[in-house]
């Protein structure tokens, strides 16, 4: 089966019910994508409308496939590490994105990658970035 095709194990229904209320921002980036292949959406529109790479698109469709609803858990919330931002370091994150970034267009995880780089001086990955 290709990577790009979805088998249903949800409706359409209830991936956007889920997507709605996702609370957890990588378990909502998940649903999103999900739910925009399960309404027939091709891999270009989704990386338009999420800005994540055909890659992690992909491979999150097969692993959603091979293994289901567990795919789209945030699994973090068991990892008792401390967050890379302090509370004044992701409030004024959180308020940097509440504006367009500096170069244009819409945040990207890339993008606040290297924002947290540039005004924290923290090295993080794009998902940590993310999410």
């Amino acid at each position: 089966m290709r990577a790009a095709a979805l088998i249903p194990h949800h409706t359409f229904e209830e991936l956007e019910v889920a997507y709605r209320q996702a609370e957890r921002p990588l378990e909502r980036s998940r649903l999103q994508i999900i739910w925009l292949k399960s309404k027939g959406k091709s891999i270009p529109e989704i990386i338009d409308a999420t800005g994540f790479s055909r890659t992690t698109i992909s491979t999150l469709i097969a692993t959603y496939n091979a293994n289901g609803e567990q795919t789209l858990l945030e699994k973090r919330q068991f990892n008792k590490s401390d967050p890379a931002l302090n509370r004044d370091q992701q409030e004024a994150l959180f308020q940097t994105l509440q504006r367009e970034p500096e170069t244009g267009g819409l945040w990207t995880s890339k993008k606040v990658k290297i924002h947290i780089q540039e005004h924290f001086g923290i090295e993080v990955t794009e998902a940590c970035a993310w999410g």
